[in-house]
């Protein structure tokens, strides 16, 4: 069994994948609108793409992966910091606190090394462009899915890769 394998012997297959980062807004200080809105706008989607995926990704800026977007633009801002710390400005005026009383924020995720690197790169895009502590728990995937399920998460991360290139497929 050769494992050494090199670029000729790779077969590359265009697929269609979105991971999701799901905010419980039921739970505080997540309950605050502009603070989500901070939270979505800063975070820089290409940077993703371009230096942890490395493979020709491109952003997803809806709800939909590229491919399968009707729109013509993008619902979402991507990594527009000024945007984002303006929301996060009228997060803490809303809220009545001060930065340094805002809470950890918390992401639990799926155990796998790949779904870690994606998940603390949105923790450093968080601390960079907000300031913002945020803690990562990864735990297994059937008690991941159960505090899903149960609302037992601030942020919670998932992810799906489509078997067909369907955006009904996707949706369901």
């Amino acid at each position: 069994k050769n494992t050494n394998l090199n670029n000729s012997q790779l077969n590359k297959v265009p697929s269609v994948g979105l991971n999701w980062l799901f905010i419980n807004t039921q739970k505080f200080p997540l309950s605050n609108k502009y603070l989500r809105k901070a939270l979505a706008v800063s975070i820089n989607r290409k940077e993703i793409v371009d230096h942890l995926l490395q493979t020709g990704e491109k952003p997803a800026t809806g709800i939909l992966g590229s491919s399968l977007q009707l729109q013509d633009r993008p619902i979402f801002e991507d990594g527009n910091i000024e945007l984002a710390k303006n929301y996060l400005i009228k997060a803490l005026n809303e809220m009545g606190i001060a930065k340094e009383d805002l809470p950890k924020i918390k992401i639990n995720c799926r155990k796998g090394a790949d779904v870690l690197r994606y998940v603390q790169v949105i923790q450093d895009q968080w601390y960079r462009s907000l300031g913002l502590q945020v803690e990562i728990q990864q735990v297994e995937w059937g008690t991941h899915l159960r505090d899903l399920k149960e609302g037992h998460f601030q942020i919670g991360e998932m992810g799906w890769v489509s078997w067909i290139n369907d955006p009904i497929y996707m949706l369901q």
